[in-house]
Parts: C-alpha cells; structure tokens; sequence
C-alpha cells in the first residue's frame, strides 16, 4: 500500500497580478484629419470598491468532500485586487482564495500544483445590498472570474445565477483558484446607433419591448440601456452583420446615465411574459436571435416556433461572452412575435442578459429600407490600414486620402466602452506622421481604449461612427508596439504591411538596421533585414506608342542590380514619394510594367506623365524615374480571340475586360462545337462586337456560312447560310458586307449585308468569273474586290470588283500572279502599294503599286529577298510596319519573325529586328492586332503568344506566354473600338463571383457570368449563385462642365432581356452618372443581354455622331466542387491552386480575410485521486500520476484544457494539475472548383 500524508492546498500558489489581456487586434478603418470640440466623459471605469463580504461555500454532499479527511475554508488572498477585468468589470470585492486540505497516498510539491479540480461542482455564494450596490455606481449585472495560473489571466465562470430579491449571486466552480465577484459600473452613455426612418415606417415595432430598430456593427451597442458593444469574429463575418440592421432591447434596471430607463428587469432580461417584439415583414426576412449561451435551458417559444439554433456564436463585451444564434426566416405580410427571455423556464436556468436581433434581406434585389444600406458607402470617407498599440501609445496609419464628399472628420476616444456621438468621449491629443497617420501618446498602460470617427459633409451632416479598439499593454523593449502584437501569429501587420506578420517583442530593432520596429512598420520596411540600401532604376522606357489608341500605357525598366520575384513597383503621376503601403505590384521576369490600375491614360485626348518607382525586397524604394508621357488618341485595344480548335470546333476567348493585355488574361472560355457533322475550314470577325462568321463543309459540297454570337456561353448560332461549292468568304473593311465566292456553274461572288445584330441579308451576286477561284482580297481604300485565276501552271490577270455593285473592272491589270490566298497578299493600309509572295518563288517579298484613279495594281520590285521560305507576311494597321515569318528550307527546322519597318514614301523595307520562334511550326498563323501594338502567334502546344512591337526604337519584346489555348492553325483578333468626344460608358458586374487566394487576394475570373448549383461556404461566391444580377453603369462626359449641359440634355436608355427576349430589368436606382441595375434572375433564364446608352440629345455642343449604345451579355455557369475542406497550415497554398480554387473566408468593411482554424492538442499532466469508503466515517484516497492527451478541432487556450466536457464526468474525485502542453496549428480550408456549362 502507498504511504499516505497529508498536503495543505493553498490555492494562490504565489499568483502573480501580471495580467496579459486577449488581444483581438482590429485591423479597421478610419481616422484623423480635423478635430473639432472637446468632452470630459472619458468612459474613464470607477475603482474597485469592497462591498461584497466573503462569499459562502455550498459542498456537494456524497462526495469526497463527506471525509473527515478534506476540509475547505475561504480566506482572503494576498493577491492585489485588479482594478478592472476586460473592458467593463470592476471588482466590488476582495480576492478570496479556497483552501483544501486532504491526506493523499502519496507526497506531492505543492508548488508544482497550478490547480485543483473536483468531479462535484461546488457553489460560491454572495450576498450584496441593493441599496449600498446603486450607492457605489454599479448595476445588479455581476461576473465571477477565478485566476488560473495556467494562462496567467483572470478568467470568467460560465454558470452564474443570479437572485435579485434575495441579493444572491451563486457561482459554480469545479476547481479551486483565487476567485472576484465583479459588476457592471453604471458609466454615461448615449444610446444606440440610429436606424433610417423608414425601417419604423416600414416595419413598426410593437409588443412590450419597447424596442427599437439600430445599426449594427463591429463596436456597436445593442442594448438601450448598457454599454455593452459587439466583438468582430469569423461569425460575425460569415452572417454578414456589419452594417446590417437590428433591434435592440433592453436588460432592465436602474439604467446608466444618458441611456434609456427600459423599466425593472422582470419587464425585459426575465420577462417571461408573451409579445416582448411584435412587427409585420415588409418583405421576406432571415430573422436572428442572439441569446445567453450561460443558460441550461433557452425560452421555450425559440423550439415550439420553430426558430433553429445555428453553430454560430457572436461576442461582446457582455459577461456572457458570445451568444447563440437562433434564425427563422419570415415571408413578406408575416408577423414576426418573439416573446419573454425568460418564458418557460425556471429562475436558476442561468439566462442572465436579455436577447437581441438582427433582421436581414432575403433578396437584396427588393427595393425597401432594409435593402438601401449605405452604410458601407457613407463610411468609406478615409481607410485607416493599421492601428497598432504600445504600452501607452496608438498608431494609426492610412492608406488613402480623404473622401471630397467631406470636409473634416471628427475623432473620439473614450476608454473601456465606444463613444456613440461627438458630445461623448474625448478628443485625442496626436502628433501627424506625414500625411499617412498619426500617433498619440500618454494613454494608460493596460488599458482599453475605443475610437470613433465621423465625417462631416458641407452642410454639417454627420455619417454614423465608425469604431476600432486599441488595448494598450506590455512593450518590453519599448519600440512602441505592444508584446502580444509583435508575438502573434494572425499576420495583424497585414494589409499595411507587405513583409512581415511579427517582429521580435525583446528588440526594439529587431534586423539590427538601426531603424526600429515601430519605424519599419511606419514606412513598411522588412523588420528581418538590414538592408536599407535603395535600389537603383537604370532605364525606364516606353514600348507602347506615346500617342496610343490604348487606353493604357506599357512600360519596360531595368535596374542595377538584379530584379527578383520579390520586387514590386509602383507607378505614379507625380516625382512625390508615395504612401509606404500604397498599392504595389508585381514585377514580372519580362519586366514589362502594364498594371492598368497604374497605366490607365483615362479617355481620348488625356496624358498622364508617369513616374516610376521600385522597391526591393526589403521595403527600400529606389528614387523615381521618369516622367515619360503618354497620350490617348481614340481608343482601341484588341478583345476577343476566336479560332478553330479542331475539324468540327471553335474556341473564343476575350482578353482581360480591364485591357491587361500584357498580362494575356482569358475572362471566359467558350469552346463551341458545330452540330450535323460540318467540319469548320475559316473563322473571320466583323465589326459588330462578339459576332463572328465560320465557314463549314459538309460531305465535300454541302458547304455554309455560319453566324455565331459570343453574347451566350456557348457561342449561339444566329444563322446559316448554305452556299453550295464555298471557296472562301471576306468582309470589308468597315464591316458592312461579306462576300462569299462560290464554284456552283462557274465562280461567283455573292455580296451580303451585315445586319446590326450581325445576321446577313443577300444583296447580290455577279456574273461568272469564269475560270478564278481560291481567295479574294478586299481593298478598303478603293472599295474593290480582287480575285486571280486558280490556274497553278500559268500566269493570269488579276481582276478587280467593285465591292458596292459586284460588276467586273474590264480594265486590264498590269499584275499578273498564278493565284494568290489571303495570308500572301496584302494591302498597305494608306492603299498605295501592295505586297504579295509570288507562287512558287515563296523566297522573295514583292512590291507592288496600286494606281488610285482606276486601281490598277503594278508590279515593281522585290522588296525583301529572304534566302529562306517565306511562310507569311502582316502588315500593322498604321501601315508603319511589317512583320515577317521564315523557316530554313528545306530542313523546315528552325523560324524566324522579323520585324521591317515600312518606309512610306517609297514602300520599301527596313529591317529593325527579328526573334526566333520556338515550337512554331509550319501551318501556323499569326496575327497584328488593329492597335499595331501586338503580334499574336499560335505555337506547337495549341497556345496564342504574343510579341509586343516597341515602335520607339523597331523591336519586338518578348514573347509573351498567354493562358490563350486549345487553337489549331487558324485564328482571328477582334478590336474593340470607341468614338472620341462622345460619352463614356463603363459597365460593371457588382456580384460577380470571386475566388479567394489569400488576405485581400481575390480572383475575379468569371466576369459578366452568374453562376448557378448549390450554395458554398464563400460569401463571395454565394453572391453570385442563384442571386438577382447586380451591375452598374458608369458615365462620363468630357464636355459636360465646359459646354453647361444640363442633365435634362441627355436621354438615357436601359434594355435587359434574357434569352428569349423578354425584359429582365428588375430595379434601377441612381442617376444619369452612376447607375445600379438589378437584373432578375429566374431559372428558366439561359443568358441575358443588355443594351445601355446615354444619349446628349439637345445641348449645343452635342457630338456629332449619334451616340452608340454599350452592350453587355451575361452567361451563366455552374459551379460544382472538385474538393472542399483542404487542410493546409497557414502559409500553404494547394499545389493545384488555379483561378477556381478560393479558401473559406471572411468579408469585413471591404477587407477580405481568410478563415483561421485552430486545432488545439492539450496534455494535462495531473495527479489524480479517488477515495473507497472502507469504514464509517472514514474514507482512504487511492492516487495515481495521469497524462492524458485531447485534441480540439478548433481553439481552446490552455486554460481551457482541463475543463470538463459537458455531460461528462471527471476521471478522479479529485484532480492536481501540475502541468498542461498546450499547441494550436492554425490552418486554412481550402476548395477547388470546376466550371461547367450550366
């Protein structure tokens, strides 16, 4: 048998009162420019007062504290009285600690004991005075808290009851450490944030509550009558309450001053009554309930009404901790009645703080007050990007300057609760850091401090606060930045900072620079690198052309050291230093800068000077270079791709919406393949957007000219033209007709008109053009049509069309050619010569000239003697140059593009560069988009790369990868183009679906599309499956100021229509300038095409062409998982991570954050007892040394380890902890998806 002795508990075991607060950091929001007014109402929290005597221990009976071997006493700790816990408890007693005395089977260090624990709970009974309560300040709201020396902090006792008209406060506790009664200090306040007007019109609130509509957000009270205020969490986040509307309720009580006088507690808190809320919906409606999680039972009308629980849980202030969620959702017309907190059950279930709400939309697409929140719009007048806190000091840095829709902002600091108005809290006292922050000193050490901002417009109105929390506490090495910052792991640096999630919390300069952390954070250096040596910017030049008809402009630099991955530049349009955490972006290994966000020129006839500028990976940004200016002259920018991907199929891409071309980004895939057995020979663009025309055959005769609009996804046939023995088809140059040469009875030409919607109508046909055949060349200078005898043994005129009345040129043609195709003949844009390869001598480039009185084409001279094979030739739309491809012949191994420049006078060639073209390949083609910027070329793997043609100095750049693939051989590059001087219309796609990366790393690879499946774990995905499609317009007119146009000049017109033709405009709102429609979104719909066009109708400077309208077309996909749940740890991607891969998140005051998740892994290392009754009275301990390990999925602090699980039972009737590992692996969720045709 083991020895037994005896062992005194005294269960202080020498606690500290060094406290570390739970930081949760608020990455938020707003700050400083103006402050105005001053006010003394702090929030300052009374001290500690000792009006609560020692409370009484109730002991289970039947348990091992029945022997005569234990004994309990409660005495007074030497511990200090904290002079608050968290942000509004203040102790109204002393510490008491409990003493357990026992005889144990074996000797153990007391001092190694961090607590005791028992498998009976005991009680803490304490006894108040209502009356001395009220006197001291303090209202009948009371926590517990015990002092756990596992994680050092005073922690909250989750079962509290409370009994009013006996004054008991009863706590239950399974283990024995220092224990506190708090309560709730009656501090000023001002209410609640107001709710718009029309939500009381709308949806009255009646019933006993007295309750009343509010907003809600992070820092926001929910109460009439307590201060207590909402905690952000991934909760919060995913139920999308910021900025949402609630009704907030009251407790009950002697109210704190300047707060509403809601009547006793039994008329609220433990109102067990019916009808408390009572409100009629004015639309469909989730309603949420947010009750005490403290309680072993919840009202009962929350189960009999149907209301279900959610695993959801909201935090506050509030000694509850966080809430339950309950939600039911209401039909328009459905009364809404949510009784007593308190109703069926009993006095002792521990309900002890009243339930509030949150009332949310259905379908945002409803126009009501509930939908019409702009809140998000109001407050965005200025992003603070980070407040960081020292022991007594906060920091605040921004990111982009002031709103002009206000004049000044005002700031209101108030300590341990937020200020609701700006007569309430104080006006702090800062120091500016430039023009991106500012700073403030003297605050109290280990405090917690609130700041509100508001904006003040013109005409004095205010915007409702905004709220962030700053807790002050310990900076050991003074650098301004407090320990728990500086430590953790959740990146809290992010978004403004770029390089590091911590830094170290024992250094004040953590890389030894000479530049402290809080510097380095400041001006968003690296904290791990001593490096503070600029890089240097050693040419910085254009490639696009300095006046462009791209609405951007493409830069290349180069530097004197070597540029690696981790370089990032920025550009601006001045030589000022920008912010430190300005928008950056990547440096690419080309070293091509074409971020548009950056070179955007901004509309024809505007220059930006740019501004380069480069900065390292340490932070350390290089001086600027530049300026180089850059016009917009019109606006063109090649679009959409289209080609054939096999024998019966065509693919259709279109580049980047936002005109990245740089980048080669595809916004959509369409691959589309041709019913009844047609096998695809051509595809050509008109200049209708989107519509493209595709030649076919069919059992070698039954051949056709196919429409296809890219409008849907898939490309749709619009119409089809049989057109027995086609050869070939073109269209003109302005787009107005296509001509189609037939074999039927001899060759002819037949001219069809391209409709507005693109379909063809026959026009006419010619006579028989005898023995011609193969290909036509259209030449848009003198609107003629030319076509050369099929004949490949002999040399034969070329004949010449008219292409408006399709009769033959009998004048006789000065060239004579054996056939030409349409890849070995071309045009000079200006029509005044022509080239061609001559057939059967593919080595040599010939010059030709075309006589402007009759079009009579004449050879003149070889231009370019190759010595290789000539394969094909382009000529750049500003006529200034051509670009030529050639392979060694015979061995067809190795290809060359070269780059010529045109001399326009003469029309001769100039070589100015040439590439090698890796795995090019004989059949392939390339093309000149219409900017004469970019040379598209198809390679061996089915994949379009380009060149970019720098026409400064005649050099190609690149080649550029694109994700342009699955083409073979033949493909074609659509423009888009916009008139000068007319109005600009830009037209966004609000909802549309977006996929995750990383923090505020989104991927919007799904423009114009509305997804449809089943709902995922992702807001922003969600948002665009199944939901009304929300777009905007936004106008522009360059002339509007200078020529005093009214908005009555213009006339607007909206058209949406899905598929079928029926109209899908469901709300608009806004005006002429920015307009935001709401587009109804049934199943039964397969796409929608819209048509919008702002029209100046009557001013006097009107343009003088009619106004066009700006289509948009929205398709729908569906979306469906591939995997879900990807468990990475934090700083892991998925190896497969593509554009349809999100992780779950989290959208909060525009900031995207990924969702953390915690799996904890406790081993509690205990000395465990229980005890056999062998005789009366007495009982014998048996004891044992026990480590038992348990894994949480999600985060439990270290204190939070040994607590028992609900329903369960202690292993031993008595427990020593002496130790407990404690780890958390954070990790991150990850999901893939794929996107099909719906």
């Amino acid at each position: 048998m083991k020895k037994t002795a005896y062992l005194l508990l005294l269960l202080c075991f020498g606690c500290t009162q060094y406290l570390i607060p739970k930081s949760k950091f608020d990455r938020a929001w707003y700050s400083v420019l103006a402050v105005i007014g001053i006010s003394a109402n702090d929030g300052e929290l009374p001290d500690p007062v000792d009006i609560v005597s020692q409370p009484n221990l109730a002991l289970p009976t039947g348990t091992f504290f029945d022997s005569p071997d234990v004994s309990v006493s409660v005495n007074t700790s030497n511990i200090e009285i904290p002079s608050q816990i968290g942000s509004l408890n203040v102790p109204i007693g002393k510490v008491y600690d409990i003493d357990l005395k026992t005889k144990l089977t074996e000797e153990i260090d007391s001092a190694s004991i961090k607590t005791a624990v028992f498998s009976e709970p005991v009680v803490l009974e304490y006894s108040y005075n209502r009356e001395e309560l009220e006197s001291a300040g303090f209202l009948e709201e009371f926590q517990v808290f015990y002092f756990s020396k596992i994680s050092n902090q005073w922690e909250p006792l989750r079962e509290i009851v409370v009994d009013q008209e006996k004054g008991k406060v009863f706590a239950k506790t399974d283990h024995f450490t220092p224990f506190i009664l708090t309560a709730v200090p009656k501090l000023a306040g001002t209410g609640v944030a107001a709710a718009p007007a029309c939500l009381s019109e709308e949806m009255p609130i009646s019933g006993s509550s007295g309750a009343v509509w509010t907003q809600i957000n992070e820092h926001f009270k929910y109460y009439k009558d307590r201060n207590y205020t909402l905690i952000s969490n991934n909760d919060f986040s995913t139920l999308d309450f910021s900025g949402a509307y609630g009704i907030a309720t009251c407790n009950g009580g002697a109210p704190s001053p300047n707060t509403d006088d809601c009547g006793p507690f039994s008329q609220h808190k433990y109102y067990n009554g019916n009808e408390y809320i009572k409100f009629t919906a004015f639309e469909d409606i989730t309603v949420y309930v947010m009750y005490d999680s403290r309680g072993s039972q919840d009202a009962t009308w929350l189960t009999t009404n149907s209301w279900v629980l959610t695993d959801k849980q909201i935090t506050t202030t509030d000694g509850v901790g966080y809430y339950k969620v309950y939600q039911k959702q209401f039909l328009k017309n459905e009364v809404v009645t949510m009784h007593g907190n308190r109703q069926g059950i009993p006095s002792n279930a521990g309900v002890e703080t009243n339930y509030w709400v949150v009332v949310k939309p259905n379908d945002l697409g409803v126009a009501s007050c509930l939908t019409q929140n702009n809140y998000r719009y109001v407050q965005n007048f200025f992003y603070i990007t980070l407040a960081a806190a020292g022991s007594d000091s906060a920091t605040f840095l921004w990111t982009y300057t002031k709103d002009p829709r206000f004049e000044n902002i005002i700031v209101r600091r108030k300590k341990n609760f937020p200020p609701s108005s700006v007569e309430d809290g104080v006006s702090p006292n800062i120091s500016e850091i430039e023009n991106i922050g500012f700073r403030e000193t003297g605050l109290d050490p280990n405090s917690t401090y609130y700041y509100a901002i508001y904006a003040r417009n013109a005409e004095g109105a205010l915007s409702l606060p905004d709220i962030y929390r700053i807790e002050t506490g310990l900076d050991s090495d003074n650098d301004g930045i407090t320990d728990i910052i500086e430590s953790s792991n959740e990146c809290l640096y992010k978004p403004w900072h770029d390089y590091n999630c911590n830094s170290n919390p024992s250094l004040a300069d953590s890389d030894g620079d000479g530049k402290d952390d809080l510097f380095e954070l400041i001006y968003n250096t690296k904290m791990d690198s001593s490096d503070i040596t600029p890089p240097v910017i050693s040419k910085f030049e254009l490639l696009s052309k300095p006046i462009t008809s791209l609405n951007y402009g493409i830069f290349y630099f180069e530097a004197e050291e070597s540029i690696n991955n981790e370089f990032r530049y920025l550009m601006t349009y001045s030589p000022i230093k920008p912010n430190p955490s300005a928008y950056d972006s990547k440096i690419r290994p080309d070293r091509i800068l074409g971020d548009s966000l950056f070179t955007r020129l901004g509309g024809d006839g505007n220059f930006k000077d740019f501004y380069l500028w480069i900065k390292d990976s340490s932070g350390n940004i290089s001086l600027p270079a530049g300026p180089i200016r850059v016009t917009q002259s019109g606006h063109q920018r090649p679009k959409y791709i289209a080609g054939l991907s096999n024998g019966s199929s065509f693919n259709l891409q279109s580049l980047d919406i936002n005109g990245e071309l740089v980048n080669a980004y595809s916004s959509s895939i369409n691959m589309t393949s041709v019913s009844d057995g047609t096998l695809l020979k051509n595809l050509k663009w008109g200049k209708i957007p989107r519509v493209f025309y595709v030649q076919g055959y069919k059992n070698g005769i039954e051949n056709s000219i196919s429409v296809f609009s890219s409008e849907a996804v898939p490309a749709h046939l619009l119409q089809r033209i049989n057109v027995p023995y086609l050869e070939s088809f073109i269209i003109s140059d302005d787009g107005r007709n296509l001509y189609i040469l037939n074999g039927d009875y001899g060759y002819r030409i037949s001219k069809y008109i391209i409709q507005s919607d693109g379909t063809l109508i026959f026009d006419k046909e010619s006579a028989i053009v005898y023995g011609m055949g193969f290909e036509m060349v259209y030449n848009g200078f003198n609107q003629s049509i030319y076509i050369a005898n099929g004949d490949f043994l002999n040399q034969n005129p070329i004949y010449r069309l008219n292409a408006e009345t399709l009769e033959i040129d009998q004048s006789p043609q000065s060239l004579d050619l054996h056939y030409f195709t349409l890849y070995n003949f071309r045009f000079h844009p200006e029509g005044k010569f022509c080239y061609y390869l001559y057939p059967g001598n593919e080595f040599n480039i010939t010059k030709c000239e075309v006589n402007p009185s009759n079009g009579n084409l004449k050879m003149k001279s070889n231009v370019l003697e190759a010595g290789n094979l000539i394969l094909n030739f382009e000529i750049t739309a500003d006529g200034n140059y051509m670009v030529v491809v050639y392979v060694d012949y015979p061995q067809l191994q190795f290809y060359n593009l070269i780059l010529y420049r045109i001399d326009k006078p003469t029309g001769n060639l100039i070589e100015t560069d040439r590439k090698v073209l890796s795995g090019y390949q004989y059949l392939n083609k390339f093309k000149i988009d219409q900017s004469s910027q970019f040379v598209f070329f198809l390679n061996n793997d089915k994949q379009i790369n380009y060149y970019i043609i720098n026409q400064n100095n005649g050099k190609f750049y690149g080649p550029i990868a694109s994700n342009l693939s699955g083409y073979e051989r033949e493909f074609e590059v659509q423009s888009a183009e916009h008139t000068s001087f007319q109005v600009q219309t830009n037209i966004e796609h609000l909802n549309q679906p977006g996929f995750v990366h990383g923090y505020n790393d989104v991927k919007y690879p799904l423009p114009f599309v509305s997804l449809v499946g089943n709902y995922t774990n992702s807001y922003l995905l969600n948002r665009a499956i199944n939901q009304p499609i929300r777009m905007s317009s936004q106008n522009m007119d360059l002339s509007y100021m200078s020529c005093g146009k009214k908005v009555s000049d213009y006339e607007e017109t909206i058209e949406i229509k899905n598929n079928l033709g029926q109209d899908r405009s469901q709300i608009i709102s806004g005006n002429i300038w920015n307009r935001t429609i709401s587009i109804q979104n049934l199943v039964s719909d397969i796409s929608f095409s819209g048509r919008y066009r702002l029209h100046d109708i009557s001013s006097n400077c009107k343009p003088n062409l009619p106004q066009s309208f700006v289509d948009f077309n929205i398709t729908k996909k569906r979306i469906s998982p591939v995997y879900l749940d990807l468990k990475l740890l934090v700083g892991q991607k998925p190896t497969d991570l593509d554009a349809f891969t999100s992780v779950n998140h989290s959208v909060m005051n525009g900031q995207v954050s990924p969702s953390y998740y915690y799996r904890t892994t406790c081993t509690i290392h205990e000395y465990g007892c229980n005890f056999i009754k062998i005789d009366k009275p007495a009982k014998v301990f048996y004891c044992d040394w026990h480590h038992a390990t348990k894994v949480f999925e999600y985060y439990r602090s270290q204190n939070q380890c040994f607590e028992k699980e609900p329903n369960t039972r202690r292993l031993f009737h008595l427990t020593l902890i002496t130790n407990v590992d404690h780890s958390v692996e954070t990790s991150m969720r990850w999901n893939k998806y794929k996107i099909t045709e719906p």
